[in-house]
This record gives C-alpha cells, structure tokens and sequence, in this order.
C-alpha cells in the first residue's frame, strides 16, 4: 500500500474518532433531558426529576445521575422512588438526525420504591397514571410534550432494589424487601409483556413472580394494570412480620408478636393491581407467637385439653388453601398442628374488615386433661373425633366458641349439666 493511501486511512480513522467524540457535545442532552423529564411527568401524572445527563455513541446509551418520582401528596411529601442511576437504550440514527429519543432499554440501578397503604385500603401507587380533571378518565390517551401516544421499550431491568411497605397514619414500622431484580421485555401500549423478579424478605427467604403483565395504554393508571403471575416463596422468615400484616389492613391480636417460623407458598395473582385476587396453597412452619396466650383465648378447652398457661403460642406447621381478594380473605382445608392440642381442622373467612367467621374442630390429646379417659369413646357426635368451636369477632380480638357441650351429651349417656362450664362460653351464653 503506497505511504498516500496509508495517510488518507489514517486521516479518515481520525476523522470518524473525533466524530465519536464530539456528537455526544454536539448534542443538546440539556433539552433532551427536560424532554425525558415532561414525557414521563405527564404519563405518571407526578413530577419526575432525572439528574445530569451523558450520552455515549459507542453504546447508544443516555445516563442519569440519578432517577426520582415524587410521592403523592395526599400521602405525604417524599419520593415515592429514587434510582441511583437510570441508563437509557437509545436508537443512535433518530437521535443524532433529529434528536428523536426512541428508547430500546431502560436500566434502573439501585431503585428504592416506598409502597404506602392508608387504612381504608388505598395505595400511593394507585394514583399513578395520567392526571384527570373533576375525577373523570380523560376520554382519549392524552399526549405528551413528546407527542406519545404509543411506545415499545424492548427490556427494562432493574438490580440491587429495594421495596419498603408501610402504612398511613403511621404506625408500624415498615418492612423493607431487598435484593429486588426486574426483567420485562416487549413493553408496549398495544399487548402484554413477560416479566420476572426476584427478591429477599426482610428476615431472609426468597420470593420469585414469573408471568405477563399488560398492556400499559399511555394515561392509564398504574392501578387498572392487569397481571397474571405465579408467586413462590421458599423458606420466607415471617419474624416481625406483624407490621407488615398490620400495614396491610389484619392486625394480630393486641400485643402479640411474630418471633419465629417460615412460610412456603405457590400462589396465583391475578387481576388489575387495584383488585388483586391472590390463591393457592401457604404453609406456614415453627411458628412462635409472643404475648398470645392460647389458653386464655380459648377458655375452658384449655383445661379440658390440658393446654397449658403461657404467654407465647407455639405452632408446628398451618397448612391451608388462600383466597384473598377484595371483599375479604377466605382459607379453606386448614390444618394446625400444635404439640399439645393436636390438629385443629376447618375453614373460615375473614372479611374486609376483618371479622372471622371459622368453623373448626380440635382434636385433643388423649392423654391431656381431664378428657382424656373419654376421648377415645367420645366423638362429639361429629362422625369423626375433635371438638366443635368456632373463630369469631375480628383478627385483634378474635372470640373461641365452643359447640362441644351438646355433642358431648349426644354422644355420652351421661348428665351434662354444667359441662358446657367446662368447654368455655357455649355461644347462646352471654359472655360476662
């Protein structure tokens, strides 16, 4: 190659470098940023604030410092999320033409999402979504700054989040979920999009949802997004976990404490995320509740069973089958085993507002106080053996009423008067 073509290569390679290194320059990323910025505002109906912005032409790719959407206010002041940093896929020929942002892929690293219940039920993020006036859905997708009206972004991923769920006023302290990663790809206006995520329960155990969410119209609200994903959890501590039951609208008992056990759960999720209805199998395992004295709940099946006095409840496994929706949470096939009572059998419902409606029976040991020499030839009438009771009042103050006096007569050729004494409040008797 003679020594001219060799300098005209090199004067083009010099060329095209200084071409690389001026265009992210040449470009106006101020203007580009302010356009991010109101394209999502208006689609989130909140303000949204990224920080400095850099483009790089050998990876098509738009950097921000940092990524925050701000709470609503009805819920406070704050950031409903902050990023440490967004990077944006960017398709490189629109942008240096016509300086058009057409996105590929969205990374967000680092982002903390704060989730807020209220105590009627409402969530901040329900609010998400497009501004509407006097309360009434805009009649058409509203347009942005950016003119969007339709979009595809082919992955968005997040890695190394975080979700804190807490509640409004408040009160417990919230629980935050770490380790958070989220792949969805084929996000579009038009169709539904996988996605999968993975993350750590504050006291360790890992949950995954896998399956499709979608479509996302441009104006809509966060809360009319429709899923359908298979949730499971593995191993999930459920220590402390009282808060988060509580910033969830079901409260235990009144100074009762979650301070052990695990839970494992297959469970569907299905429906917009306003009126989720979440079902499958839940068992939990070695459960230790604090400052919940079983024998004092249940009265005088406590003696009856030879249930001792203690200030904590210790529960080996529950197994049943969930339904939780939003007219309340219904558990059907529930099996308790607690060393000293022996399995506790039945279903029930717990209302939205959390009253209990239970039915079940306890088998107890019959070694175990005084029933223990009659165990074996009382059936309570039932056709199989355990005691009737029934679960009332609500999650903090549940109420035991106890069936098993009268089957305990129609089982037994024996006087029963004053048995029910031993049973507990029967529930035609007024409890004193």
């Amino acid at each position: 190659m003679s020594r001219k073509w060799v300098v005209l290569a090199g004067a083009a390679l010099g060329a095209v470098l200084l071409l690389l290194l001026a265009v992210p320059y040449l470009l106006n990323v101020g203007r580009i940023r302010v356009d991010i910025e109101t394209a999502a505002s208006s689609a989130l109906g909140r303000p949204v604030q990224i920080g400095q912005l850099r483009f790089s032409l050998l990876t098509g790719t738009l950097t921000a410092d940092d990524l925050s959407i701000t709470e609503d206010e009805a819920f406070g002041r704050g950031e409903f999320l902050h990023a440490n940093s967004l990077a944006v896929g960017v398709e490189v020929l629109p942008l240096l033409l016509s300086e058009r942002l057409r996105v590929n892929a969205l990374t967000l690293d680092g982002p903390q999402v704060n989730l807020v219940r209220t105590a009627s039920g409402r969530w901040n993020y329900a609010s998400l979504g497009a501004r509407e006036k006097n309360g009434a859905a805009p009649a058409q997708p509203p347009v942005s700054s950016s003119g969007l009206t339709s979009y595809f972004v082919r992955e968005l991923k997040t890695d190394d989040g975080q979700i804190s769920i807490g509640g409004v006023p408040r009160g417990a302290p919230a629980q935050t979920f770490r380790d958070v990663s989220l792949v969805a790809t084929d996000i579009s206006s038009g169709s539904a999009f996988r996605m999968a995520m993975g993350l750590t329960a504050p006291k360790g155990g890992k949950i995954k949802l896998e399956g499709t969410a979608g479509p996302i119209e441009p104006g809509g609200k966060l809360e009319q997004l429709v899923i359908h994903l298979k949730l499971h959890g593995q191993r999930v501590g459920i220590a402390g976990m009282e808060g988060l039951l509580e910033n969830l609208g079901i409260p235990l008992p009144a100074g009762a404490a979650l301070r052990g056990g695990s839970l494992d759960a297959d469970l569907s999720v299905d429906g917009p995320l306003g009126r989720l209805v979440i079902a499958g199998p839940v068992t939990l395992s070695d459960v230790e509740i604090s400052g919940f004295n079983f024998a004092t709940w249940v009265g005088g099946m406590a003696s009856l069973g030879g249930i001792k006095n203690s200030p904590d409840t210790l529960i080996q496994s529950i197994h049943c089958k969930v339904r939780a929706a939003p007219e309340g949470i219904r558990l059907d096939d529930v099996n308790v085993v607690m060393a000293e009572v022996g399995p506790i059998t039945g279903a029930g419902t717990i209302s939205a507002g959390n009253a209990l409606e239970f039915h079940m029976k306890a088998e107890l040991h019959a070694n175990n106080g005084p029933l223990g020499g009659v165990r074996a030839v009382a059936s309570l009438g039932q056709g199989s053996g355990g005691i009737p009771f029934e679960v009332q009042g609500t999650t903090a103050h549940p109420v035991f009423v106890s069936n098993a006096a009268g089957a305990v007569g129609n089982t037994l050729t024996l006087p029963v008067r004053g048995v029910g004494r031993l049973f507990g409040k029967h529930k035609d008797e007024k409890k004193p």
